[in-house]
């Protein structure tokens, strides 16, 4: 775009601005009685009051794996013969997966059959590996070392203390419930007798009130130290987490404040000079030599032809670099990249800020009634019956407190009850599985031994026999081949399939170290699966580390994160596949259809107290209105907005979101009538 026609654009945009300024002002003036009114008028920004649900959530990224892995290998180094599954065959337990070439270990067999039948030789007998591990597993279970039955025992000797600190607890709780109905008791006393006494003691209502003073006074202070902390930390703020991004766009400004300098046009002018000039003179030597092939050679052509192609290439290539329109898209994209990380940034101070102010100002608010109420006493013009009905409607609360304790802590107790079942349930099966793997021992001992007495031929014998066994791979257990390692005619080294439960899933992640603590085993999750449209699962937190991801060396390695996982539910058919990525949304609070604002639409006063802005229209007053005031009670915050509580809100009425700038009964204009106004005007 030339210099004149952007000078022309810009005198276009000013006369266009100045009708709409002109439109502008004769709709306001004609929509306002009198230049006082006028003085008075105050924009307002308004939105229709709404039920919403609130919540406050954080997400964490991970991977999707099985909940149970199994490796299966050969105990033998033989040739694999056959491989009968494939990546994706579902297998029970006792289903072949392979056989391995046998046919020299059959024929061992037959010769060691035929040895025995030729040569009966008894041999001493030896305590054989088997009647080994057959007395140290009984010792270990006459004992109680036998490590499941440990294992089990202990679970359930915790049970069992568990279940004892949950009775004990209950113990407590019934007793603080009957201390509680002591203190109400005593507080309904008390209460009954200063009704009778009112007036006298002043002494002690004073000292008690400057102890007031003197803790509001310390809670002032701490509240200040904080709001300095929070307006101090915003202040110096460096935007140091997002200086790549910012330097990105420092870059993006120098090309794009250059983009119509003269060093580009000239350089372009130039290179097009350079392509005019080859492409000239390469087609006068290419005509002359048509014409006249024995004064000018062939080398000379092409000579002139890579120039001239040279040229275009240059001239080509700085066109592309120079190209203002995409230096103006990237300005702009990186301009919006930069203000937004920035003002995210920023809302996180001024958030903080706004949080501390308002505590401090609840802080100042308690801090001048105490002082109210201490002067009110030394002018005799306290009324101190108040605080004991305070006592008694307190102490009733105590009581209401204890007993939700107590609810509590007998459903603690069935818990451990239930968990001392559990757990007895399965020590009398861990005592049930070892009885039936000392049996086993104690059948495998004696047949050894009778081998042993009999003949090494016949022990030999067997031993082949077991190893022709462990030529059929077996799956060890229901699941799906994820991997096929084992091939025909190689040897069986390592590993050779894994199996995987793909129906029953989990999802792995790492979790940063503040949002650790919102975390708990059993919180219930909503999973999502990016790579099928964010298709979502029900979730359960199963796991969660008791320590920091540790490095190589064993020790925690810096980055303050801990790992975590998550049962997903019902993915059976789902198209969900080991390996994908995932998404986990936690939801740490919430609270369902409440009326919410923007804070920018709530006003909080320094004694504590809230209220919002409504509009009342004036009739024929082409939009506007006067501003009402409507107190408020506040409840759950979330990061954006916040509840409000009244008896004078109904859904739909108009809320003022600007309400830092408004007064009961002041005289406003509407932003979205003034807006539709000037779009009539301009012919919208």
């Amino acid at each position: 775009m030339s210099t004149a026609g952007k000078k022309k654009k810009s005198k276009v945009k000013i006369v266009i601005l100045i009708i709409v300024i002109a439109v502008i002002a004769v709709i306001v003036i004609s929509a306002i009685s009198s230049a006082a009114m006028m003085s008075k008028m105050t924009f307002a920004q308004t939105s229709p009051l709404e039920k919403k649900n609130l919540e406050n959530s954080f997400s964490v990224s991970g991977i999707v794996e099985s909940s149970n892995f199994k490796q299966v290998t050969a105990n033998l180094n033989y040739n694999v013969e056959k491989v009968n599954v494939e990546v994706g065959d579902k297998v029970k337990a006792g289903d072949i997966l392979a056989t391995l070439n046998s046919d020299d270990l059959q024929d061992q067999i037959v010769q060691q059959q035929a040895n025995n039948d030729n040569n009966a030789v008894n041999s001493n007998y030896t305590l054989t590996d088997a009647e080994k591990r057959y007395n140290e597993a009984k010792s270990q279970i006459s004992s109680g070392d036998y490590p499941e039955i440990r294992s089990a025992k202990l679970a359930l000797d915790n049970s069992e203390s568990s279940l004892e600190s949950a009775r004990s607890s209950l113990k407590r709780t019934e007793s603080a419930l009957e201390d509680a109905k002591t203190a109400l008791k005593k507080a309904e006393d008390r209460y009954a007798e200063q009704l009778s006494l009112n007036g006298k003691d002043r002494k002690t209502r004073i000292e008690t009130a400057e102890k007031s003073v003197e803790s509001a006074k310390f809670d002032l202070d701490c509240a200040l130290d904080d709001y300095n902390k929070a307006k101090d930390k915003a202040d110096k703020e460096d935007y140091k987490d997002i200086k790549d991004l910012k330097k990105s766009f420092e870059d993006a400004k120098k090309e794009y404040d250059s983009r119509y300098s003269s060093k580009k046009n000239r350089e372009i002018v130039d290179a097009q000079n350079r392509y005019e000039s080859a492409l000239a003179n390469y087609t006068y030597i290419s005509s002359y030599y048509a014409l006249n092939p024995e004064t000018t050679s062939q080398g000379e052509v092409t000579k002139a032809q890579s120039e001239y192609e040279a040229a275009l290439k240059k001239y080509n290539e700085l066109k592309a670099k120079y190209d203002i329109k995409t230096t103006e898209d990237t300005y702009d994209k990186l301009l919006r990249q930069y203000n937004k990380a920035k003002a995210d940034i920023d809302s996180g101070h001024e958030n903080a800020v706004k949080s501390a102010e308002r505590a401090y100002k609840r802080a100042q608010t308690a801090y001048d009634n105490a002082k109210d109420s201490l002067q009110n006493v030394k002018d005799g013009k306290d009324v101190s019956i108040n605080s004991y009905k305070d006592a008694v409607d307190n102490a009733k609360t105590s009581v209401e407190n204890a007993e939700r304790s107590v609810s509590d802590a007998k459903k603690s107790v069935s818990d451990a009850e239930k968990a001392v079942d559990d757990a007895r349930d399965s020590y009398n099966l861990a005592v049930k599985n070892a009885d039936s793997t000392l049996a086993n021992l104690k059948a495998s001992a004696e047949k050894e031994k009778v081998l042993s007495e009999n003949n090494t031929g016949l022990i030999s014998l067997e031993i082949l026999k077991d190893k022709l066994e462990d030529c059929v791979i077996k799956a060890p257990c229901d699941g799906t081949i994820t991997a096929v390692y084992a091939n025909e005619g190689a040897a069986a080294k390592e590993l050779l399939f894994i199996i995987e439960d793909t129906d029953n899933l989990k999802m792995t992640a790492t979790v940063k170290e503040y949002n650790i603590a919102e975390l708990s085993e059993g919180l219930d999750v909503t999973v999502t699966i990016p790579s099928l449209k964010n298709k979502e699962f029900e979730g359960t937190v199963s796991k969660i580390a008791p320590a920091g991801v540790k490095g190589a060396n064993g020790k925690s390695d810096g980055s303050a994160s801990f790992d975590m996982e998550v049962k997903i539910k019902d993915t059976k058919d789902s198209g969900v596949l080991i390996g994908m990525t995932s998404k986990c949304i936690a939801v740490t609070g919430k609270k369902d259809n409440v009326f919410a604002v923007g804070y920018d639409a709530l006003v909080e006063e320094e004694d504590g107290s809230c209220y919002v802005y409504t509009v009342n229209e004036i009739p024929g007053g082409k939009g506007t209105a006067t501003a009402r005031k409507i107190p408020v009670k506040i409840g759950f915050e979330s990061d954006a907005e916040i509840e409000v509580i009244s008896d004078e809100l109904t859904e739909g009425m108009k809320i003022i979101n600007n309400s830092g700038d408004m007064t009961d009964g002041g005289i406003i204009m509407l932003a979205d009538e003034l807006g539709n106004a000037v779009a009539a005007a301009q012919g919208k």
